[in-house]
């Protein structure tokens, strides 16, 4: 049975524009060795926002060598499922495991882009684990934030409302000019470790309590 990598990454509405995601998409495919589908208004025979936005939108990606699965709430039926609060859209990414496994550099590469799509995206939150977690939980709004992921994003507009709080900070990280950016261990793909995973569990109200009052700021 194939499992995937899943990231999942709260965005602000406009992130999931048209505009935004034809920017978005045009700066990828400016990267060496990738493979991304061009959005576009006309109609054609692939690649228009109705086709990318429609019943199982969504489109596979490679950027830089790692492939992805690209959706998310630009797909009206994903968000009656996800269930966002207004205001607020996700951008869902899958990676198969073949693109993981025993490949440090891929895993690498992986987190690069990813890292990247959160900053470009001007996410809120971002977070990334096993599928099977989603796959057991559902990719609803609430297990988003409280999936003890591997990958973590969070913006630095969250990070100024949980500054009074004990934040668990892997060996692995970044300050970026955004937010954070947090790595546990070399299984990340597996969640965070037990001791990690309870100090994450307690700041999980105060963190929901930052993401919403960041988006009615």
């Amino acid at each position: 049975m194939e499992h995937f990598f899943s990231y999942a990454c709260i965005v602000p509405s406009r992130s999931v524009s048209n505009e935004s995601l034809r920017s978005l998409w045009e700066y990828f495919s400016a990267i060496p060795h990738s493979n991304v589908m061009p959005l576009t208004d006309d109609e054609s025979p692939h690649g228009t926002f109705d086709q990318f936005k429609g019943i199982g939108g969504g489109a596979n990606i490679t950027v830089n060598f790692v492939e992805l699965w690209f959706g998310g709430t630009m797909n009206a039926d994903m968000r009656r499922h996800t269930t966002p609060p207004e205001g607020l859209d996700l951008i869902l990414l899958d990676a198969p495991d073949y693109t993981y496994i025993d490949l440090p550099e891929q895993l690498d590469g992986m987190a690069e882009v990813l890292r990247d799509i959160s900053e470009r995206a001007d996410a809120l939150y971002g977070i990334g684990i096993s599928s099977d977690y989603f796959d057991q939980r559902g990719t609803n709004f609430d297990s988003i934030l409280e999936a003890p992921g591997g990958l973590m994003y969070i913006s630095r507009s969250v990070l100024d409302r949980l500054e009074r709080f004990i934040l668990p900070l892997p060996e692995v990280r970044e300050e970026l000019k955004k937010g954070l950016w947090l790595r546990y261990g070399e299984d990340y793909i597996y969640g965070m470790g037990s001791e990690d995973r309870e100090r994450f569990s307690s700041i999980i109200p105060q963190l929901k309590k930052a993401i919403h009052d960041v988006r009615s700021a």
